[in-house]
C-alpha cells in the first residue's frame, strides 16, 4: 500500500509523542518500497519534508551538513586517487615495481582516510537523532575502504555512487548558502533602516526640546503681556470711574448734599494755600494731591470735603488710602473731611471693611453691564 500524506501526518504526531520510535523508524525506512513512497511524497510536499527531518533527526543534526561536506571533499580526493590507481593497475604487468610503490602510497593514504573516517564516526556518534542511519553509512564506507586493495573495481563503483550523493548534498548546501546570503542582506538593510530611524528619533527629540523651550519663552512673554494688559485695563477702568464722577457729581448725593467735584487745578491751588499757611507740610501736600477726587458739600448740616478713592473694583488699599488722607486733612489742616470710595465692584474683604470702619461708599451701578460695553 503506498505511503500517503495522512500516514506522514500520523507518523509526525507519533514521533513527537514518542521520541524513542525514531530509531525504529530509521530501520523501517530501509525497506525499499516504503522508502520510495516516502521520497515521492516528500518531493511533492517540501514543508512535510522539513517537518519529517526535524522530527526524525532533531536539532542536533543541523551541524551534520558541514560534517558531510568535509566527508564529501575527502571522498572527491579519494575518487581522484582511485582513478589514478585504476590507470596504474592497468599498467601493472609492465611496471610492477612502480605499482608496488604506488600501492604503498595508496595504502598510507587509505590508512589516513580510515583514521579520519574513524574520527568522523566518533563525532557522529554524539548526535541525538538519526544515529543508526549515519553509523550504517559510515560503517559501509569504512568497510569499502578496508577492502580497497582486493576489491578495487567494487570500490570504484561505490565511490561513484557516493559522489552522486555528495553532489546532491553540495547542491543543497549551495541553496542553503544562497538563502543565508539573502537573509544577511535583509538584516543589513534592516540595520541601516534602524540606524536611520534612531537618528531621526534623536533629531525629533532635539526639535521637541527646542520647541518646548521656545514655547516656555512664549508662555512667559504671554504671561507678562497679560499682566501688563491687565494693569493697563485696570488703569483705564479706574480713569473712566474718575471721569464719570467728574461729569456726574450727582452720584455723590447718596452720601453728600450739593456735591461739587473740585477740578485738579483748584485742588492743587487750595492745597497750596494750606501749605503756604503752614497747615500742611510738603509731604502732606504730596500725599493729598495724589487723592483721586476731592468733593465739596454738606453732610448732616456740616460743610466739608469727601476724600475719594475711585476704582473699578474697590479693595482694602483703596479704603486705607481714603481713610489716611481724610485723617490728614482733619488732624493737620483742621478741615472737615470724610473718607469715601467710589466704584462698580467691591471685593469681599473691602465690603467687610466698609461695614466696620465707617468709610463712605459711593456705588456707581451695575458693573456686569459695563463689562460687556466696548466703550469701557
Amino acid at each position: 500500500m503506498p505511503f500517503t500524506r495522512r500516514d506522514l501526518d500520523d507518523l509526525l504526531r507519533l514521533l513527537d509523542a514518542q521520541p524513542e520510535f525514531r530509531q525504529r523508524l530509521l530501520h523501517a525506512l530501509l525497506h525499499r518500497e516504503a522508502l520510495d513512497d516516502l521520497r515521492r511524497l516528500l518531493a511533492a510536499e517540501p514543508a512535510l519534508r522539513q517537518q519529517l527531518l526535524r522530527a526524525v533527526l532533531g536539532d542536533e543534526m543541523l551541524d551534520l551538513p558541514a560534517l558531510v561536506a568535509r566527508l564529501a571533499a575527502a571522498q572527491e580526493r579519494t575518487a581522484e586517487q582511485l582513478v589514478t590507481l585504476t590507470a596504474r593497475v592497468d599498467e601493472l604487468a609492465a611496471a610492477q615495481a612502480r605499482t608496488e610503490a604506488e600501492l604503498a602510497t595508496l595504502t598510507a593514504r587509505v590508512d589516513t582516510l580510515t583514521g579520519r573516517v574513524d574520527a568522523l564516526t566518533a563525532r557522529v556518534d554524539e548526535l541525538a537523532a538519526a544515529q543508526a542511519r549515519t553509523e550504517a553509512e559510515l560503517a559501509t564506507l569504512t568497510a569499502r575502504v578496508d577492502t580497497l586493495t582486493v576489491r578495487m573495481d567494487e570500490l570504484t563503483a561505490r565511490v561513484d555512487a557516493l559522489t552522486v550523493r555528495v553532489d546532491e548534498l553540495t547542491a543543497r548546501v549551495d541553496a542553503l548558502t544562497a538563502q543565508m546570503e539573502a537573509l544577511t542582506a535583509r538584516v543589513d538593510t534592516l540595520t541601516v533602516r534602524m540606524d536611520e530611524l534612531a537618528a531621526a528619533q534623536a533629531r525629533t527629540a532635539e526639535q521637541l526640546a527646542t520647541l518646548a523651550a521656545r514655547l516656555d519663552q512664549v508662555v512667559q512673554r504671554v504671561d507678562r503681556q497679560e499682566q501688563r494688559i491687565s494693569r493697563d485695563l485696570q488703569a483705564l477702568k479706574d480713569r473712566q470711574v474718575m471721569e464719570t464722577l467728574r461729569e456726574r457729581p450727582g452720584l455723590f448725593w447718596v452720601v453728600l448734599e450739593d456735591p461739587e467735584v473740585l477740578p485738579p487745578a483748584e485742588v492743587e491751588r487750595w492745597l497750596g494755600q494750606l501749605r503756604g499757611t503752614g497747615r500742611i507740610d510738603r509731604e502732606d501736600y504730596v500725599e493729598l494731591v495724589r487723592a483721586d477726587l476731592l468733593v465739596r458739600g454738606r453732610r448732616q448740616g456740616q460743610e466739608g470735603y469727601l476724600v475719594v478713592e475711585a476704582s473699578w473694583t474697590i479693595g482694602p488699599p483703596d479704603i486705607g488710602r481714603a481713610r489716611r488722607r481724610a485723617d490728614l486733612l482733619r488732624t493737620r489742616a483742621g478741615v472737615t473731611a470724610w473718607p469715601a470710595v467710589a466704584g462698580y465692584r467691591r471685593s469681599e474683604q473691602a465690603a467687610r471693611l466698609l461695614a466696620e470702619d465707617g468709610v463712605l461708599d459711593v456705588p456707581l451701578g451695575d458693573a456686569d453691564e459695563l463689562d460687556g460695553d466696548s466703550t469701557v
